[in-house]
């Protein structure tokens, strides 16, 4: 990222992602957006808001270079509105790094991990949404892994895309012209 970066953190109350995946120049911006209760707070937010909600009441469209949205998208129970905000929140030209599951189980907090994400489902939502897909990195099971799903496929007689067995992806995208869909 550019020494100048605004970027936002999506959820990083819990695990913030300055110190952990990057570090930053002392000139970058950096905020962090989440709820009023996280499930667990290791730092707290600079903007409490729920990215499923309306943008409006928030002074943020534009103001982003980057947006890093990781581990957050299967708490997510309305991805149009806020892959929506994600893409007022950035920049025109802003990175979106977004992280999602595919084959995990639902975890905590009970009650409030909703979605999992196919390539194509994300692929699908991120271009609705008018974003540029740059890269999607897929997350790859074990070899283990990918031995013992085969095997509960099987012993289930379920019918699976072998091209398709990754746990989740890493995806960055960048923002496009027009938002397309709310």
């Amino acid at each position: 990222t550019p020494a100048y970066a605004k970027i936002l953190d999506i959820g990083g109350s819990q695990n913030p992602i300055k110190g952990r995946v990057c570090d930053f120049d002392k000139n970058t911006e950096y905020k962090i957006l989440d709820l009023e209760q996280p499930h667990e707070k290791k730092q707290k937010p600079d903007i409490v808001w729920d990215i499923n909600k309306e943008i409006e009441p928030l002074d943020l469209e534009n103001k982003f270079d980057v947006v890093f949205c990781v581990e957050v998208m299967e708490y997510v129970y309305n991805p149009l509105k806020a892959l929506n905000n994600i893409w007022r929140f950035l920049k025109k030209g802003g990175i979106l790094y977004l992280s999602t599951h595919w084959l995990y189980c639902s975890h905590n907090p009970v009650g409030l991990d909703y979605l999992r994400y196919s390539k194509a489902g994300i692929d699908k939502l991120l271009q609705e949404t008018g974003f540029e897909i740059v890269e999607i990195i897929p997350r790859e099971l074990s070899h283990e892994g990918l031995k013992l799903l085969s095997q509960f496929y099987q012993a289930e007689g379920m019918r699976w895309n072998k091209e398709d067995y990754q746990e989740g992806y890493l995806i960055i995208a960048r923002k496009g012209g027009e938002e397309k869909n709310d």
